[in-house]
């Protein structure tokens, strides 16, 4: 634990001594069968899971597990994650909230160190779900909830925390962005984060449920727990496409983190209590539940300004959950993921004449040049992109997406910015029922210097994503075709593709802030997050069918050290860094790096900050986006200055980053056996040096 966990912030923990069988037991109860489930889901080593199960009496344990483990379900399982998961246990517990609620008997809480992007609709499923409702509605036309209390710090409470308290402040955020647009109706919600010790901020996760008319009388339940108020933590609600009746009325969860808690019924509160204590209040609450709502005319909610577009060094985030014991909280994947052999991996491409900056027919020379937004050079590449498509892989749809922003060097001019979005998914599927592996970079190059290239940022990158869906392109109309000669077609199992998303406008103009930078992504980010899919498509809108966004910046330079940002994708990263090391060691590649370009394959929980690299991105995680961002820190030497040409490229590098993007697809694509062998003048490629 750190610091900011246990004396910089009110903090939570539930802890649960558990006495030894005298002999194992077969038969788990339902808490051990629970907690058990879990375990497996984080890829917890079995020999840990064997040194606990069946041998402590878990009967004795009274509260109830909740869990959320990324993935969509639907039927039975979806009553198993999240926010079903919270709604089937109050159910469970018969609590009759919804009368209590009509008759003016509920008061709900929440207090939460990160808000997600809340919604009306979001909101609704939530409270639906924590008074354990029997029908749940999904629809756009809902109110907000005018009985949920949120209690998160506003600016001015931050500012009058003690000053070593104001550096756990990094590790809470608000994503309600932009706060001044945001509903009245979710800003009214509100309450100012008053710790009960003033000199502290907070870290913890509170769900309270009791009777605001009998405020001596114990909650109906208490839940404590990782899971921020976010639909990344607690999902999102669909119907279900299937009309699956086990599906909780017809619902489908959509999640993606890892989160653990217990609820904690009003009859167990008294019991867990330290002796002494006068209420519960005094006892659970760590905040002044009496502070005030938001004033809306000059109250915001709290958000760390350090951020900026370099890597940021706060406290690592630290689950506030502990059982009987500690438990690594690793995380493995939740899509179909097949490992490729040792003779696919030597059929993986190596492109050298598509990255030779002097070859005009290549992949990588005609991006090699001025590339601002709304230029003749944007629009030269533009064309360079979709002829190579066009001409090359027919079998991608290809879509523009365009939109124009004002920026503070051009003034009131409107610049145009347009995103290239590429698609290749099964031939028979809809387009709202296919999961998408995102492959992404911004092709847009720096206003000022005049004359900047920005070959590594992030020229090189696009060619890369060029070169990996034409290494991949044959593959997949080979495995797609043996599934539609096996009648393999039926949407059983969840549909995949691959998307490229060519960004622009990710610089800034003048300076780095949320609204210089990132255009194209912003917009892009918006729009996927509004637009809806036909009627009984799996994914309601085109952002949910992200399976995971994987952005390449700045690579291309000599000796990259990536480090894995985010815990939730870090089993991707782990993947991703087998497949070099396995690559190396069959001596498949070009470079002679000092250590491996993805070093952190063993990184532990604790080890994760909260701070990471404001990119391209941010939009998508803002939306529950899982992410895995491939970016050097430190940054190459030349970034952002006039040496970042082609001629500083590390063409070894180039090759290998292609190669290793390649792999990666082919494993999740599941293309083992479908990689046709390589073409002699790939084979010499391998061989050689390319002429960067």
């Amino acid at each position: 634990m750190m610091d900011i966990d246990t004396e910089l912030g009110d903090n939570h923990w539930y802890i649960h001594d558990l006495p030894k069988l005298a002999s194992q037991q077969k038969r788990m109860v339902t808490f051990e069968s629970d907690l058990i489930v879990h375990l497996k889901a984080l890829g917890t080593p079995d020999e840990f899971i064997n040194s606990i199960q069946g041998k402590y009496d878990y009967s004795k344990v009274k509260v109830h597990l909740v869990t959320s483990v990324p993935g969509t379900y639907s039927g039975t399982k979806a009553q198993d994650c999240g926010l079903l998961r919270l709604r089937e246990i109050i159910r469970r517990l018969d609590l009759n909230l919804a009368q209590k609620k009509r008759q003016g008997k509920l008061q709900l809480e929440v207090c939460a160190a990160s808000l997600g992007n809340l919604s009306a609709r979001w909101l609704d499923g939530f409270y639906d779900c924590a008074l354990g409702r029997k029908y749940v509605e999904v629809t756009e036309d809902c109110d907000v909830p005018s009985d949920i209390k949120v209690f998160y710090p506003t600016v001015e409470d931050v500012r009058e925390a003690d000053e070593e308290a104001q550096h756990g402040a990094s590790n809470i955020g608000c994503h309600i962005r932009p706060w001044k647009e945001a509903p009245k109706a979710i800003k009214n919600i509100f309450h100012r984060y008053h710790s009960k010790d003033p000199s502290k901020l907070f870290h913890q996760k509170l769900i309270l449920a009791y009777d605001p008319t009998k405020p001596a009388s114990l909650p109906y339940y208490v839940y404590i727990g990782s899971a921020n108020l976010s639909a990344s933590a607690w999902g999102t609600l669909e119907k279900d496409k299937k009309e699956n009746k086990a599906t909780c009325d017809l619902k489908l969860i959509k999640t993606s983190n890892f989160e653990c808690g217990v609820v904690v019924p009003g009859n167990v509160i008294e019991s867990i209590l330290e002796p002494g204590t006068s209420t519960w209040q005094d006892g659970i609450v760590p905040y002044d539940q009496a502070a005030s709502r938001y004033d809306l005319g000059k109250d915001r909610p709290w958000n760390d300004p350090r951020n900026s577009r370099f890597f940021l060094s706060a406290q690592p985030a630290v689950v506030a959950l502990l059982l009987l014991f500690v438990v690594a909280n690793w995380l493995a994947p939740v899509v179909a993921y097949t490992s490729l052999s040792d003779d696919s991996l030597h059929r993986i491409p190596a492109g050298g004449a598509d990255f030779d900056i002097h070859n005009d027919a290549g992949l990588l020379a005609p991006i090699l040049i001025p590339r601002v937004p709304d230029t003749p050079g944007s629009q030269k590449v533009q064309q360079h992109f979709a002829g190579f498509f066009e001409n090359s892989l027919p079998g991608w749809a290809l879509e523009w997406h365009n939109s124009t922003s004002k920026t503070p060097a051009t003034g009131d001019k409107l610049v145009s910015f347009r995103n290239l979005i590429l698609r290749r998914d099964p031939p028979w599927a809809a387009i709202g029922d296919v999961a998408r592996l995102t492959l992404v970079a911004h092709y847009d190059s720096l206003y000022r210097p005049e004359g900047f290239i920005g070959a590594i940022d992030s020229a090189a990158p696009c060619a890369m994503l060029l070169h990996v869906a034409r290494s991949v392109d044959e593959a997949l109309t080979e495995k797609w075709e043996a599934m539609q000669a096996a009648g393999d077609t039926d949407g059983l199992e969840e549909e995949k593709g691959v998307q490229i998303l060519l960004l622009d406008g990710e610089e800034a103009w003048v300076q780095w802030t949320d609204t210089d930078s990132t255009y194209g992504s912003r917009s892009l980010a918006s729009h996927w997050d509004s637009e809806v899919h036909p009627a009984a498509s799996v994914f309601k809108h085109p952002i949910d069918s992200i399976s995971l966004f994987v952005l390449l910046d700045l690579l291309g330079a000599s000796d990259p050290h990536v480090p894995s940002y985010f815990p939730t994708t870090h089993w991707a990263y782990q993947n991703l860094a087998k497949i070099e090391d396995r690559m190396r060691q069959l001596k498949l590649l070009a470079s002679r790096p000092k250590d491996h370009f993805l070093p952190e394959t063993n990184k532990e929980p604790w080890q994760f900050h909260r701070g990471f690299v404001q990119d391209d991105h941010v939009p998508f995680m803002d939306r529950g986006v899982p992410i895995l961002h491939l970016i050097p820190t430190p940054f190459p030497s030349a970034w952002h200055k006039m040496e970042d040409d082609g001629e500083h490229l590390d063409g070894p590098a180039v090759q290998d980053w292609a190669k290793l993007i390649t792999a990666f697809v082919a494993e999740w694509m599941d293309l083992e056996g479908f990689l046709p062998p390589l073409k002699d003048d790939s084979v010499d490629d391998r061989l050689r040096k390319t002429e960067l």
